[in-house]
């Protein structure tokens, strides 16, 4: 449900040639039913896993249309050079739905590869997928929250340094227990739990994942988390809970942040 533009294509084969370090370049997405709204300019690695798309959900008027660097990726639009990829297949299919182009992004980063946003190419995005994905106004289903919850854990668990993992321990403990009450506000405290047990189950996996993508890193966390609010759709900050605390969450989790970054592994 994507649809390029006249030059689309045409640019970022060009920025690919300008910048032979680039392994993929991502477009400007807007909105299909709304192109003068950027849907997201790619996306960076938010400091808690969290995949962070930039210039969400603003006016392209005023927008700077530079391209930039960026520590994650979208997956509806992009062009790949695949001979630089040696790291197997790009997508991990076990994810399913949901964060299978950031877990791409995330482990392309720590592996050296350089990914980029070029806003002058654009692409006009449609409704996605049905059940799965998430348009302004829609409440998200039980698949989505299930794929969202478990596939962050395993980008964090499976592409953290140990010793991110120890320094943000309190963060990602604090986010956990604002997701559950969350979710069972919502009605969806059971797919938590689903979640859980899904990773449980894959441990052994997991594992072996995390100790290939470490023994392959080039690139320490430092240079990939990204400080910024917590990415939440407007669903949430809609809400009554998130209306309270949103805002709070964000004060408490940036400001614990800010104050350990200095011991994230550069």
């Amino acid at each position: 449900d994507v649809r390029l533009g006249v030059e689309t294509g045409a640019c970022l084969v060009a920025h690919l040639a300008e910048h032979p370090e680039c392994l993929a370049v991502a477009p400007r997405v807007l909105y299909d039913s709304d192109p003068t709204t950027v849907q997201f300019d790619s996306a960076d690695c938010h400091f808690l896993g969290l995949m962070s798309t930039r210039h969400a959900d603003l006016a392209v008027a005023g927008l700077d249309a530079a391209p930039s660097p960026t520590t994650s990726m979208v997956s509806a639009c992009f062009l790949i050079d695949r001979r630089l990829w040696r790291g197997g297949p790009p997508f991990d299919e076990s994810l399913g739905f949901n964060l299978e182009d950031h877990d791409f992004g995330v482990r392309a980063r720590l592996a050296g590869h350089a990914l980029w946003v070029q806003p002058a190419a654009t692409v006009r995005h449609g409704s996605g997928t049905a059940g799965l994905s998430y348009r302004p106004g829609q409440t998200p289903t039980e698949a989505r929250v299930f794929y969202l919850t478990l596939n962050r854990w395993l980008i964090v668990l499976r592409c953290y340094a140990t010793r991110t993992l120890v320094v943000l321990s309190p963060a990602l403990l604090a986010l956990e227990v604002i997701q559950v009450i969350w979710l069972a506000s919502e009605g969806h405290a059971a797919v938590w739990w689903r979640a859980l047990r899904s990773l449980l189950a894959r441990r052994r996996r997991v594992l072996a994942e995390r100790r290939a993508i470490q023994r392959d890193r080039r690139v320490g966390d430092a240079e990939i988390l990204r400080d910024g609010p917590l990415p939440l759709t407007r669903h949430v900050r809609q809400h009554p809970l998130g209306r309270y605390c949103a805002s709070a969450a964000d004060f408490v989790l940036r400001a614990y942040w800010r104050a350990v970054r200095r011991w994230v592994e550069a």
